[in-house]
Formats: structure tokens, C-alpha cells, sequence
């Protein structure tokens, strides 16, 4: 059994992409506006980025095995770290544009531009943190899951417990939903799924 029922009814597929593209264009500028090569004061960025260069091999002096941090953020850093700071980055940024995007295209305008003029994500959308991109893969996972897309939507479900711990609470959030459908076996068989991919994070 699915949400779908839940949904409000389908917006004109014409209409819908106009407004996708236009506010993920302003989310760009947004981004751009306040976009800073520095790291921010809290710390947490440092330490994934000391945390992703130890697992390329520079001996930064961080014990990543005793990191409080999930592996999947630090792996992804790997890929862009090479190229400095600015680069780690652009997930948060391109996780902005993004959560965005998907804002407009589920809930409209009004959530659109709730995210796209929301301080705290226009601050984290330069900021080498996790927030933004376990934002986008909870929103795209909840949002593929409500549309009867179940297993895709929870295999990014689970994919976000890698970025943060907080995910495993939205995964058996999500599971406790079909429980109360009735699912039967697909609740069995997502449920083994999920303790597999989710809990080693």
C-alpha cells in the first residue's frame, strides 16, 4: 500500500518545471551572493575535512575511527578535497539548489521559497557540513516513498543514515507508516533491507 492518496493533486507539468527552474536559478544567485572560501567557527567543517584526508591518507592526527561523525560526508569529501576547500563545498551548495527544487516541485511555491529564503540553509549552503545533503536525500526519500516509488525511495532513505545518525529515526519513522498500512511482506523484506544498509552507518 502506498501515500499516494495523501498527495494533493497534480500541478500542470509545464507549470511545475517553470517554477523548479526559476527558483533553483534564484537559489543559485542566493548561493552565490554569500559563497566564502573560509571555514565557519563552529569547527565541524574542519573536522570532516581532517576526517576525509585521513582516509585519503594524509596524516592529519584525527582518529577517524573514533569519529562521532557517520562515514558517508568524509567519503564524499575524498572526491572533491583535492581541488581545497571551495570545492568541498559545492555539496552543500548543490544540496541547496536541490532541496529547493524539490520543495517547489512536491509542495509549491509557498514551500519553495520557505526553503530558498530560510537563513539557517542559505548559511549551511556554504559550509562544508552534512546538514544540506541529508536534507535533499530525506526530502527526495520521503518524497519517492510517498509516491508509491517505495524501494528506490528507501534505499536513499537508508543512504542518508551514512550522512547523519538522525536518518535512522526517518527510516523508522517511514516503516512505522507502513506497519500501521498493513504492508505484510514488503514491511518484512524493508525492514531486513534497512538493518542491513542503515545500522552499520
Amino acid at each position: 500500500m502506498t501515500w499516494t492518496r495523501s498527495l494533493p493533486a497534480c500541478r500542470s507539468p509545464t507549470s511545475s518545471t517553470g517554477r523548479v527552474c526559476l527558483c533553483a536559478l534564484l537559489a543559485v544567485i542566493l548561493c552565490a551572493a554569500v559563497w566564502h572560501a573560509d571555514l565557519s567557527m563552529c569547527g565541524d567543517d574542519a573536522e570532516y575535512i581532517r576526517y576525509a584526508r585521513e582516509l585519503t591518507g594524509t596524516k592529519t592526527g584525527y582518529d577517524w575511527q573514533a569519529s562521532r561523525y557517520p562515514l558517508g560526508f568524509p567519503v564524499l569529501l575524498t572526491l572533491t578535497d583535492r581541488w581545497g576547500i571551495e570545492a568541498d563545498k559545492l555539496w552543500a551548495a548543490l544540496s541547496y539548489v536541490g532541496l529547493v527544487a524539490l520543495s517547489v516541485w512536491w509542495g509549491g511555491w509557498i514551500a519553495g521559497l520557505g526553503v530558498l529564503l530560510s537563513p539557517i540553509c542559505l548559511w549551511m549552503s556554504g559550509q562544508v557540513m552534512a546538514d544540506l545533503p541529508f536534507a535533499f536525500l530525506v526530502l527526495l526519500g520521503v518524497g519517492w516513498t510517498a509516491k508509491g516509488r517505495w524501494w528506490p525511495g528507501l534505499l536513499v532513505l537508508c543512504a542518508s543514515c551514512w550522512l547523519k545518525s538522525a536518518g535512522l529515526a526517518v527510516v523508522v519513522g517511514v516503516l512505522a507508516v507502513e506497519a500501521w498500512r498493513g504492508s505484510g511482506w514488503r514491511l518484512v523484506w524493508s525492514a531486513l533491507a534497512a538493518l542491513l544498509i542503515a545500522l552499520p552507518s
